[in-house]
């Protein structure tokens, strides 16, 4: 036993360590998550930084060459001459400038072959001259209305007025080529979104421009939403957002900060299996851990579970054992309020040893002893459970026997004595067993046996594991009936107390077809009486008036409902007999030196007992006048 023990200890704390293993690794893995995470949005945040750099430092070197360029035509004569267009014609492109063209005064452009276009409503001379050295947003070319491009504007300035206004032509198409993220292995995609607009002038993800718009249509990741992104790019705010790319379904982690270009927003974003890419190697490493701490535990359990199986029948028989015990202990635990659950107690003590009949005998007091009694009939099969007093047989046995009462015959029905003897015989009884039961010290409190089992067992150990059960129930039947006892009784009289006088107002307001008298009585002269010979004295005086009341009434219906006063409920009698009755008890009270006031009340049909009750106190307060007034004295 001890062994098994020791082992499914040694299987519980493997499991238990296995347990602990798995949810340290999926913690591990989820934390392992959240560094990358962490890790990609720096990485991505450390690579807008350089990449912002990088951008800016190609549009400062453009419009610094296109500076130079301006400087040079502002020194010739004719801007629209033959020199100018040679410059023009001969620029090389460089960094992110494909070609030169000039803003003529009357939105005329002057293209690097020597042709002026008009490009009135695409291009105006007077609002590009008033801003300056600047940038344009994203813009339709001159040259093909299906390209979008931008312009880097440099004003030529002669004598401080803008003769013309020089700008480089920027082809979107190239930009991917040139503005590269090179972290995560060169397979983060750039992005760079017009704040106003919400249009992308670059997008290397996609093979075309596309609004921002889109992505409202686009799953967020939990946390993520894409009014909230859309918010921030509105606003030009730095932050991140997680999205479900249509691509490649897979997600998209993406960070965005502002440009120091127009209302520019640069915006990088890398695979969901990049970031994760360092956490999947590791992940394969604890997978594979596991798999063989898997199989390890799997052989343990085999090897375990195959010991085990060789003890499952003992096993289960404990498992029952504790189970039927439970059972009973739930039953017993509130049988002193739910009477009924005594009886299926004993149905279960039988049921677990396979009896007839299953009894619970017990001391209530000093002079009365109680038996439970639960049986099937073997003949209809239906149920019976008895409440017997005055049933104390087994317990004299226990008295003068310090074992156990195991008959299963005759024989040794006669060696136990003459009472079990008689019962066994009387009753027809194929075997008895009967064990004491006792408190925690010791004292024997009752008897618990089963009648007619199929079983003759070596020894008793189902019986005897309900035992406690059954005494814990004696305690609190015990408990119970003392607390009920000095919650509604009055521990001087005897006689019921004002809480249960409360609680039985409604029945006497319930009654129909029976006739009903209050009595009301008050001892007078207690307070004089307290305080000539002391509070024993008036004691004495209030429990002998109680006597008279009780063998006049019995206790079902008097109340002491106060100090001196008391209240007696009386049904079904004539009027009359209720007068003889109250007198009587007058009468026997002064007898022994107390005067008692009364005042009786009856009613044939009960219409409101309060009013009866206060008809019986009026009364009652009219005979004490009396009583003082006959002795001279004042109330």
């Amino acid at each position: 036993m001890r062994r098994w023990i020791h082992r499914r200890k040694i299987m519980i704390f493997t499991l238990f360590l296995a347990v602990v293993i798995g949810c340290l690794s999926i913690a591990l893995m989820y934390r392992i998550n959240e560094i990358s995470e962490e890790s990609c949005f720096e990485q991505l945040h450390e690579a807008a930084q350089n990449l912002s750099q990088d951008i800016m430092q190609h549009i400062t070197s453009d419009q610094n060459q296109l500076e130079v360029i301006a400087a040079i035509l502002a020194n010739y004569q004719d801007i629209e001459g033959e020199e100018t267009i040679q410059i023009l014609n001969e620029y090389k492109a460089s960094d992110i400038l494909s070609r030169l063209e000039i803003l003529l005064p009357g939105d005329r452009v002057l293209l690097n072959n020597g042709e002026i276009v008009d490009a009135s409503g695409v291009l105006s001379f007077e609002e590009e001259a008033a801003k300056g050295a600047h940038i344009s947003d994203k813009t339709v070319d001159l040259l093909d209305s299906e390209s979008y491009i931008l312009r880097s504007f440099v004003p030529i300035e002669r004598d401080g007025a803008v003769a013309g206004v020089l700008y480089g032509v920027i082809d979107l198409q190239t930009l991917p080529y040139q503005w590269k993220a090179e972290e995560f292995g060169g397979n983060a995609s750039v992005y760079v979104i017009d704040g106003n607009t919400g249009d992308f002038i670059m997008d290397t993800w996609h093979k075309t421009l596309g609004n921002l718009i889109d992505l409202g249509s686009r799953r967020m990741k939990a946390g993520y939403t894409p009014e909230q992104f859309a918010e921030d790019i509105f606003a030009g705010e730095t932050g991140y957002v997680v999205f479900v790319s249509r691509t490649i379904g897979d997600y998209l982690y993406l960070y965005y900060e502002p440009l120091e270009i127009n209302e520019w927003r640069l915006a990088i974003s890398v695979p969901e299996s990049i970031v994760y890419e360092d956490a999947y190697h590791i992940r394969q490493v604890f997978y594979l851990f596991l798999a063989l701490e898997f199989l390890f535990f799997l052989f343990y359990l085999i090897w375990i579970l195959k010991y085990v199986r060789q003890e499952t029948r003992e096993k289960q028989k404990r498992l029952e054992l504790i189970s039927n015990v439970h059972d009973v202990e739930q039953l017993l635990f509130i049988a002193h309020h739910k009477s009924e659950n005594i009886g299926l107690a004993l149905e279960k003590a039988a049921e677990m040893t396979a009896s007839q009949c299953a009894f619970f005998e017990t001391v209530l007091d000093e002079t009365q002893s109680q038996l439970y009694l639960w049986e099937k009939d073997p003949d209809t099969g239906e149920d019976s459970f008895l409440d017997i007093k005055d049933q104390s047989v087994f317990q004299d046995y226990f008295r003068e026997n310090q074992k156990e009462l195991v008959v299963f015959n005759e024989i040794e029905a006669y060696q136990a004595g003459k009472e079990i003897y008689s019962i066994f015989k009387q009753k027809k009884l194929k075997n008895l067993v009967v064990i004491p039961v006792e408190n925690i010290n010791k004292a024997l409190i009752g008897a618990l046996g089963i009648i007619n089992t199929d079983m003759e067992w070596v020894d008793y150990e189902q019986l005897k594991s309900v035992t406690f059960s059954f005494s814990m129930f004696y305690h609190n039947m015990q408990s119970y009936t003392i607390a009920r006892k000095m919650g509604e009784i009055d521990v001087l009289t005897g006689l019921l107390n004002r809480n249960r006088f409360e609680r039985d107002i409604s029945f006497y307001q319930q009654l129909q077809g029976k006739s009903l008298a209050c009595i009301y009585l008050d001892a007078n002269g207690l307070h004089e009486l307290n305080n000539e010979k002391g509070h024993a004295a008036g004691d004495e005086m209030l429990k002998n008036i109680a006597g008279e009341i009780k063998r006049e009434f019995g206790e079902e219906t008097t109340y002491r409902i106060g100090g001196d006063e008391f209240l007696i409920f009386v049904t079904g009698k004539g009027q009359e007999e209720v007068l003889e009755m109250a007198a009587r008890v007058q009468q026997a009270a002064g007898e022994k030196g107390y005067d008692v006031s009364v005042g009786v009340q009856w009613t044939e049909k009960v219409a409101s007992v309060s009013r009866l009750m206060k008809e019986a106190e009026r009364q009652m307060y009219a005979d004490k006048e009396r009583y003082y007034r006959e002795r001279g004295k004042r109330r």
